[in-house]
């Protein structure tokens, strides 16, 4: 052997002795559902996380799943409407996803709650919460977003620990609990006695709950979950005139090692989106981006394997946008912390302006939506004409309503502005000063008369349940003029991608040429989604993700090679 060929050999990745039938990539929700349906299928299935939390975004999350036509709607006696609820989503995807997927992600999703209720401890619960455009036909005002039940730790022994957990949403509470105290816009309302009993029984719910459910149940059924495992790079095998075919994937582990996995039947690739690496946000996304929300590890490995064995792509250009700001020196995983931006702008006596002082968009509606605007792009001065923004309040806007989770009665978190005029605080943010103070006024014009006439917030049954419900005479409207008065600089933060490689119905990404690529999956943030750049309503991302992995995990444990 010459010394090219034993380096060569010391490159080479060192294999698995146990091959897997499937081979999911990634450990967030949308993956181990996967995982479970090709167990369930019967195949011998392997997760592989490249972090030491099992988890991803999802376990961050808050946890909700939106499922139209789910069966708790039924059994609750308000079943919903197929037709309807396909219509809605054919808005939604507005001509960039494809009837097949509209389709498919409808008729899985009821099949699979009723999968999870029967092979994890998941029960899954009916909000009522809205759907993001209620207005829009074949839309319901509630029940279509699913809750999970809240989970002992200890039923995963040492696992327990090993479950990713949000800075925000983690909760020992149901999802109805938490609603009934009005916690996301009055934290100071949480019942701290019940959340520290239930922090001392090893209690976790939200997000962490669900990825625990899911957890449970992969380990129940001898499904091996590999953590620090990153997959880097997907075995092809070449076909002549056709796609390559794909045979596993090569990981790296703690230290470096490189080890080949071999996939008899599928590799899945459910790693998340790539919001958190600036060179393909750079090179792929339409719009300004500041503050990613979600899991750290989000860099895009799937994007890049999937990439590299032909992949074509969809919905590249739009990401999962929240407005969000944050508190300087807060870290998670040792990234900055973004905070989402909610009661800040749509709660009375709030608004969101931009450096022309100007009001730009309906503060109040749905967040994905909202940010959006951040993407509105001034021609004459060559930039982003509302980012950043600045969310604008009052002394009566901070004696009833918190501050990036700091409640009424305390210091404003570090990086809020103050001040005694709108002169002066305008001066401080860098805002125009007359700009800001025309906006002021014409506001408070709309509050007296009851009516915004620039964007018509407070018109939609959502604006109205994403507020101050019940506070009269306005749930969202309230002047700005008493002082002190306050900025706090608002940035298009991002909760995930929903552009990746194009899949059919199956969820088998799709070549350049048109043709699948044997062997690959993928699903969640790591696939095009399959509503295009729709949002259905809260849980929308996972809702769509959950289907299509338990289709991709189905479709994979029966592929036949």
């Amino acid at each position: 052997m010459t010394a090219r060929q034993s380096r060569k050999a010391a490159k080479r990745p060192r294999s698995e002795a146990q091959p897997s039938e499937v081979i999911v990539v990634g450990s967030g929700g949308a993956a181990l559902v996967a995982a479970l349906a090709a167990a369930d299928a019967g195949a011998r299935v392997a997760v592989l996380e490249k972090t030491a939390q099992i988890g991803g975004t999802t376990g961050m999350s808050g946890g909700l799943v939106w499922v139209p036509c789910n069966p708790q709607m039924a059994a609750e006696g308000e079943p919903d409407d197929e037709a309807a609820a396909l219509t809605y989503l054919r808005t939604l995807a507005a001509g960039r996803s494809e009837e097949a997927l509209l389709r498919a992600v409808l008729a899985s999703g009821p099949e699979m709650v009723r999968f999870l209720e029967r092979a994890t401890t998941l029960r899954f619960e009916t909000l009522d919460k809205p759907d993001y455009h209620p207005e829009l036909p074949g839309a319901r005002r509630s029940r279509r977003c699913l809750a999970p039940n809240v989970f002992e730790r200890a039923r995963l022994g040492e696992w327990g620990e090993r479950v990713r957990t949000g800075a925000i949403y983690s909760l020992p509470m149901s999802w109805r609990e938490f609603d009934a105290m009005n916690a996301a816009f009055h934290p100071e309302r949480l019942d701290l006695r019940l959340v520290e009993e239930r922090f001392a029984k090893g209690l976790v719910g939200m997000g962490t709950a669900l990825v625990s459910h899911l957890l449970l149940a992969c380990l129940e059924r001898g499904i091996e979950v590999l953590r620090e495992t990153r997959a880097v790079e997907l075995l092809l095998e070449a076909e002549a005139g056709r796609p390559p075919r794909v045979r596993g994937v090569v990981a790296r582990r703690t230290g470096g090692e490189a080890v080949a996995f071999a996939a008899e039947r599928g590799v899945i690739l459910a790693c998340g989106g790539f919001e958190w690496n600036p060179e393909l946000v750079r090179r792929f996304s339409a719009g300004p981006v500041a503050h990613p929300l979600s899991n750290p590890a989000n860099e895009g490995d799937g994007l890049r394997m999937a990439m590299a064995a032909g992949a074509d792509l969809a919905n590249m250009y739009d990401l999962l946008r929240f407005p969000a700001a944050n508190i300087p020196g807060e870290l998670y995983d040792g990234r900055p912390l973004a905070r989402m931006v909610v009661g800040e702008r749509g709660l009375p006596h709030a608004i969101l302006v931009n450096r022309r002082g100007r009001r730009f968009v309906n503060e109040a509606h749905n967040y994905t939506d909202v940010a959006r605007a951040y993407g509105d792009f001034d021609p004459v001065a060559y930039e982003f004409a509302n980012h950043p923004s600045f969310a604008i309040f009052d002394a009566q806007f901070r004696a009833q309503y918190s501050v990036l989770g700091v409640p009424p009665g305390a210091p404003e978190p570090e990086g809020v502005l103050r001040a005694g005029s709108l002169r002066e605080l305008a001066a401080q943010a860098g805002i125009d000063a007359d700009g800001l103070g025309a906006t002021v006024a014409r506001w408070n014009g709309f509050v007296r008369e009851g009516r915004d006439r620039d964007f018509r917030r407070g018109e939609s049954f959502f604006d109205t349940y994403y507020a101050d419900m019940g506070r009269e005479p306005s749930a969202t409207l309230g002047s700005i003029e008493r002082p002190p008065f306050f900025a706090l600089r608002v940035g298009c933060g991002v909760i995930g991608t929903n552009g990746g490689p194009r899949t059919d119905a199956h969820g088998r990404v799709q070549h350049v040429s048109g043709e699948p690529i044997p062997g690959l999956y993928a699903c969640g943030d790591a696939a095009a989604s399959a509503i295009g750049p729709g949002y259905g309503g809260p849980g929308g991302p996972l809702g769509q993700g959950f289907s299509m992995g338990f289709r991709a995990g189905r479709h994979a444990a029966g592929e036949t090679r």
